[in-house]
């Protein structure tokens, strides 16, 4: 696999390198074609700072004697090229001159230009016919392309003859979502996958000229059609509107708004879809032909001329609720965004679509409809991962098969509650779906228990996020509005929607009181909460030590110090050497699972071992895969679900501490730097309350109730007598629920000196021993075993004691690694030199492996 992944990338550099340097920019010209260099400038074409030469391919066909009349500008689509008129301009143009390009980005033109919009194009177009010395023309536009011919007569109504629309989209309010933001977002997504595409296919320029490249998603990207719509209503030359009756691509309802925005047009309608350039040629060339010969004749149309009743409909405002998607690739586009969006967060999706609803883009039924659409495909795309992947799909969650025969039980029993409570119940959706897949629950069934989930859950959401915009005024808000508030109230829907259903119950009102309490204890914060305001001090330490890499030189036998990935194995082995200290361990190598068991029966009974033992991978770090293991049948399924290098451990009984230890090279003596209780969380039975509701009610376990009733789920309707004392944690690991206490009345001589001693044995200089001792009193007596060593980025445990504060616990981690800087330097003095940053880099992927 690694040889295929750098085969793979190889490839994929040698791809980009022709690109840049050894492919040709332009496609290969066709017989009659020419090119014109033309000037393309940055930014929409409203700056000249950074103007770029580039070339302008087209094709001239008929006469230019002009006796035909005005020449004729055909202006293709996106994606697309001037092949697409090739059986129309023939026909048009054999007595008048007919003028065919690639627009910048597309065919033969140059391709790596600074923009792509109507206002891109219609610069280089003017600069085309000044180069061919043409003052007028009637001008062409097929759907993309009518957008440019829009902006081509808004910004230069003196150089167009006549305007002509075919299947051309327009005003903005009919194209797509109705909305340039929403369009927009659309469009990046579009580019995105493109870019992806092109970058990840080793394709040589092959796909750049294509016509799915990165011009047409460009040309999409790059444009603004909020002008057209004045650009349009002010033309008052001849216009003709041709559009297919089932365009599926640009809606009918295009051509009607842009034939009643502009009086004078005359609209011809077409039997079938977009592609009538295609579908009936000589039929649209009959039209264009006629409508030319009317309008060099002086026939056709124009706004002085309209009808009373045409220039009055014409005044009239468009109305914003006939805005949004339409028929055909509108509403294809919007279930695809909500279905996209729904996959990421179906909350936020539901309470986007009500934005949508209150901005007058949809209508509220339309609206719920797509969202129990994506809801509901979802949620089957959940199921069938379950169905198709089942156990592997499981051990990625991190479910064993064992957490899920509670639950085959229930969707035997009652599996329509368990569907519905699927939805509602904040966290439970994405197992309890996977696993219905898993167990075959009959799709029938679990396809009519998520169609009555979806139509409770999306028309509440969608409803009241709709209300709220009503409340808002957001049908009226301005781009710049309804991002913020928009946005504003689509987080506020959302964490409203997981919040609402848990405050029903009692449960569900103490678990969101424990994420308050959470949120107020900076202990319970996320590293990078905790680590972020930090930075400045770290890179004020960079630079007074002139290096980054400088800590990674602590504890010389641990590669990068313990930065990431330090072997238990391996420092276990150097413990060994110091048997007062050390703990017996066998290391489970990467086999068969029989020759693993087996290894772990020699091991206990070498040792003289029973149950239980303790499990943990070789690499690891803040308690993750390390388990207590009470039996023969848990420590089968443990193996079975770890196949990595394994530590077979003999549980030690006693109490668990952190010693923190440094010691700069040179100094007679290292510093215990932190001493720290681990001090279990438990509850006490009363004899009424089961395990569940005593973790919930103590003011102490509350924080991390939802850690603890996990860790607890097999046993949580047990009711402990009264008095009784029950540990809810096993693992002396803070992200699982220990406490970790401040512990300085421990620290004694003796155990100074021990550490010390063990530490110079081991030549390491830095970091957290995690030890356990029979009692206090044995620990004051240097009196432990080792469990393991935490390195580099081990912390001194302390520093989480519930009575310190954010700012007192950042100044001890900061101390911390000014003296991890500290030592490094001493080692950087004595002639060692840090780990090269591909080494480094390869010891980090390894250990997130």
């Amino acid at each position: 696999m690694r040889w295929l992944l750098v085969v793979y990338f190889l490839t994929i550099l040698a791809s980009r390198l022709w690109i840049a340097f050894g492919a040709d920019e332009f496609a290969p010209l066709a017989p009659g074609m020419e090119r014109i260099a033309v000037v393309a400038y940055d930014g929409a074409g409203t700056t000249k700072s950074s103007a770029m030469s580039v070339e302008l391919a087209f094709q001239t066909l008929g006469s230019d004697t002009g006796a035909g009349g005005d020449p004729v500008l055909l202006l293709h689509g996106s994606p697309g090229s001037l092949q697409d008129f090739e059986r129309l301009a023939s026909q048009v143009g054999p007595d008048r001159q007919v003028i065919v390009p690639d627009m910048l980005g597309f065919g033969a033109s140059s391709r790596d230009v600074p923009d792509h919009s109507f206002v891109a194009q219609v610069d280089a177009l003017i600069q085309l016919l000044d180069g061919l010395g043409l003052p007028r023309a009637h001008v062409v536009g097929f759907s993309w392309g009518g957008g440019v011919a829009a902006e081509l007569v808004g910004r230069y109504p003196d150089r167009v003859s006549s305007l002509v629309m075919v299947s051309a989209i327009g005003v903005q309010e009919l194209e797509l979502l109705g909305r340039y933001e929403l369009n927009h977002l659309v469009h990046y997504f579009q580019h995105a996958i493109v870019l992806a595409v092109d970058w990840g296919i080793p394709h040589f320029g092959a796909l750049s000229r294509g016509p799915l490249g990165k011009g047409f998603t460009r040309s999409f990207l790059d444009s603004d059609q909020r002008p057209l719509r004045q650009f349009l209503s002010a033309w008052t030359g001849p216009t003709l509107i041709v559009h297919g009756r089932d365009d599926f691509l640009v809606p009918p309802a295009a051509a009607r708004e842009h034939h009643r925005i502009v009086p004078q047009s005359e609209l011809v309608w077409i039997d079938g879809g977009h592609l009538v350039l295609w579908k009936a040629p000589t039929e649209v060339a009959g039209h264009l032909s006629r409508w030319f010969l009317s309008t060099d004749r002086g026939e056709s149309t124009e706004h002085k001329d309209a009808s009373a009743k045409r220039l009055k409909e014409a005044r009239l405002p468009f109305d914003l609720r006939d805005a949004g998607p339409q028929d055909g690739l509108g509403w294809v586009v919007f279930l695809l965004l909500v279905f996209a969006a729904s996959m990421v967060s179906e909350d936020l999706t539901c309470a986007g679509v009500g934005l949508i609803v209150a901005t007058g883009q949809v209508e509220f039924f339309t609206g719920v409809g797509a969202a129990i659409f994506a809801l509901m495909l979802g949620d089957l795309v959940l199921y069938g991962g379950g169905r198709a992947l089942g156990p592997p799909l499981m051990r990625r969650l991190g479910r064993g098969s064992f957490k899920i025969g509670p639950l085959e039980e229930r969707l035997h029993r009652s599996g329509g509650a368990v569907v519905l409570l699927g939805r509602f119940v904040p966290g439970a959706r994405l197992p309890t779906y996977v696993a219905a897949g898993i167990l075959s629950y009959p799709i029938w069934r679990f396809t009519f228990w998520l169609i009555i989930a979806a139509g409770l859950w999306a028309p509440f959401l969608v409803g009241l996020t709709a209300l709220a915009g009503d409340a808002l005024s957001m049908e009226d808000a301005s781009p710049r509005s309804l991002l913020i508030s928009g946005g504003l109230l689509i987080l506020g829907m959302a964490l409203l929607a997981r919040v609402v259903p848990q405050l029903l119950t009692w449960k569900g009102r103490r678990l969101v009181l424990a994420r308050l309490r959470r949120l107020g204890r900076w202990e319970f914060w996320p590293i990078w909460a905790i680590y972020g305001p930090l930075a400045p001090g770290f890179l004020a330490l960079m630079v007074r030590y002139g290096s980054v890499r400088l800590p990674t030189l602590v504890n010389a036998p641990i590669p990068g110090g313990g930065l990431a990935g330090e072997s238990k194995a391996e420092i276990g082995a150097e413990l060994d050497l110091v048997s007062e200290h050390a703990i017996a361990t066998v290391v489970l190598e990467v086999g068969e699972q029989q020759a693993r068991l087996a290894s772990v029966e020699k091991f206990m009974s070498t040792a003289s071992l029973g149950y239980p033992i303790v499990l943990k991978p070789d690499v690891g770090e803040r308690g993750r895969g390390v388990s207590i293991v009470p039996d023969a049948e848990a420590l089968e399924r443990y193996l079975a679900e770890n196949e990595g290098l394994t530590l077979a451990q003999a549980y030690v009984p006693g109490e668990e501490f952190g010693l923190f230890y440094v010691r700069v090279p040179g100094e007679e003596q290292g510093e215990l730097f932190s001493v720290a209780r681990k001090t279990p969380r438990h509850v006490v039975g009363n004899g009424e309350d089961n395990l569940e509701r005593l973790i919930l009610l103590d003011p102490i376990c509350l924080p991390m109730a939802k850690t603890l009733l996990k860790l607890n789920d097999s046993r949580l309707e047990w009711i402990p007598s009264q008095g009784e004392h029950v540990p809810v944690t096993e693992l002396a690991t803070h992200s699982l629920g220990c406490r970790f206490l401040v512990g300085e009345d421990l620290r004694t001589p003796a155990l100074e000196t021990a550490v010390d001693r063990l530490s110079l044995r081991l030549a390491l200089d830095f970091g957290r021993y995690d030890v356990r001792s029979p009692d206090e009193s044995a620990l004051r007596r240097g009196e432990f075993q080792v469990v393991e060593f935490n390195g580099l980025t081990g912390e001194a445990a302390h520093m989480y004691d519930p009575r310190y504060g954010p700012i007192r616990g950042r100044r001890i981690l900061f101390e911390q690694w000014r003296r991890a800087f500290e030592v490094g330097a001493g080692h950087r003095t004595a002639g060692r030199k840090p780990l090269a940053w591909s080494k480094l880099a390869r010891l980090v992927w390894t250990s997130r492996g």
